[in-house]
């Protein structure tokens, strides 16, 4: 036997099956070239006196964040290596890794795997492999805190309830929101129609909450049972991103606020003049770009904060508070 026996391979798991990723690795570090430089992970004459535990650990998740999603992989043995004459099967995943085993030695294993040559069922089982390696995993939950700085909704991806066209939303949104080149990706990621500068007001029935993107606040509205309408603060203007949804109901009245995104649910051309105000707005497309110039929110300082100390109360810190809490 000669070459490679087991191949064990990082990979990001926050992407499920069938999700395709292949993203461009090199350019993304050029890209953070700044920030590496103040990481002990990567500079080990920084002065002990100075704290690097929140940049470490953002890091350190990026490496997972920047891999291959597990499809991705997966496609990369069904072409590149089988076109060389290597055969592999997609043996187990643990945690953040892929275990691959020489197909010939399949037999000597067990019959339970994808190999590099397509079958039937390919999709159903990357699909139970991903769950029992990953997400059905207690310990994923906080592997590399992948999750926790997520701050998409990702949890999602593995509800076979959520239709495809949404699951690749959250996809694009999770890929934007963290700025990573892509070098390759088997789905298209469309711009949200929404109404810009535009914001929601008064009415009864509506709610609202801290979501970190524009196309998260859209999502929460369509997935709302009875939610008619959607405004969103991408400024911050009240100390946090917050999305308001309007459920069995409408609002009042749509203002013009700059840097604000509004829309009904029903994202077609026509459903986009209310019945009920007649506004008569046009619809622009946003961009699924809108991450701050800023590291996730979440941070281990700020957990062990929240572990000793009670937090002074200032717009929005119930909102941030909410996201880490649901997270973990």
């Amino acid at each position: 036997m000669k070459g490679e026996e087991v191949l064990n391979l990082r990979y990001n798991p926050v992407l499920a099956p069938p999700l395709e990723v292949i993203p461009l690795w090199p350019e993304f570090w050029v890209q953070n070239k700044d920030i590496i430089g103040a990481s002990r992970l990567f500079n080990w004459t920084i002065a002990t006196e100075i704290d690097t535990t929140d940049l470490d650990a953002y890091l350190a998740s990026l490496f997972f964040k920047t891999q291959c999603s597990m499809a991705g992989v997966q496609r990369f043995f069904e072409t590149k290596l089988r076109a060389r004459k290597r055969e592999f099967v997609l043996h187990h995943v643990n945690g953040g890794f892929l275990t691959y085993i020489r197909a010939d030695l399949r037999s000597y294993v067990d019959d339970y795997g994808v190999g590099t040559v397509l079958i039937e069922n390919k999709a159903q089982v990357l699909w139970q492999i991903w769950l029992d390696g990953w997400f059905c995993n207690p310990f994923a939950r906080y592997y590399g805190r992948l999750e926790l700085t997520s701050i998409i909704d990702v949890q999602r991806l593995a509800d076979p309830e959520v239709d495809l066209s949404t699951r690749i939303q959250i996809a694009c949104d999770y890929l934007n929101f963290h700025r990573i080149s892509i070098a390759r990706k088997k789905f298209d990621c469309l711009p949200l129609r929404a109404m810009t500068n535009k914001r929601g007001w008064g009415g009864t029935g509506s709610t609202e909450r801290y979501l970190p993107t524009v196309n998260a606040c859209e999502r929460h509205c369509r997935m709302s049972p009875g939610c008619q309408f959607w405004t969103y603060d991408a400024v911050g203007y009240y100390g946090q991103t917050l999305c308001w949804i309007w459920q069995d109901n409408e609002p009042d009245e749509v203002r013009d606020e700059t840097g604000w995104y509004s829309g009904y649910i029903d994202q077609s051309p026509a459903a986009q003049v209310s019945p009920k105000n007649n506004l008569g707005h046009t619809n622009s497309m946003v961009p699924m770009v809108q991450k701050p110039e800023q590291l996730p929110e979440v941070t281990e300082s700020l957990l062990r904060v929240m572990a000793v100390d009670d937090l002074t109360e200032v717009s929005g810190l119930k909102y941030l508070l909410l996201i880490i809490i649901t997270t973990i």
